[in-house]
């Protein structure tokens, strides 16, 4: 959402030089990165929904596509983008941190939430009669 807004108000970078908002928004969601990230936020709203009003979880393909995208922006931009090293160059603080969140935190959530949420069935690897 800061994101989202900041786009909307900044008159610096590439969005100062779009005239209206329609085309910074354009721009924006022209991303892949804010796409997947949109995606994901849909998945956990929809996953919570689902929880709570049908104790089910989503369908496991629909996990796994979320997770593959969502994976792929993590790899493609540390992998791809980044290492090129002009990337970093010209980020503000909070640019870098927004970058950060979106690049990283958010594919890990996503990873770990799918490898707790994946199975159907619990393994119990500590036996209680072994202590």
């Amino acid at each position: 959402m800061c994101d989202f807004i900041l786009v909307l108000k900044t008159n610096s970078g590439i969005y100062g030089q779009l005239p209206s908002y329609g085309e910074r928004l354009s721009h924006y969601y022209a991303y892949f990165t804010t796409q997947s990230n949109y995606l994901v936020f849909v998945y956990f709203v929809f996953y919570l929904f689902q929880k709570k009003f049908k104790n089910t979880k989503p369908d496991f393909i629909i996990r796994l596509m979320v997770t593959v995208y969502i994976t792929m922006t993590m790899l493609v931009f540390w992998f791809g983008l980044f290492v090129q090293g002009n990337l970093v160059k010209n980020m503000s603080v909070y640019e870098w941190i927004s970058t950060f969140i979106l690049h990283t935190i958010i594919p890990v959530a996503m990873l770990l939430s799918y490898i707790v949420t994946a199975g159907d069935t619990f393994l119990q690897i500590w036996n209680a009669s072994w202590s």
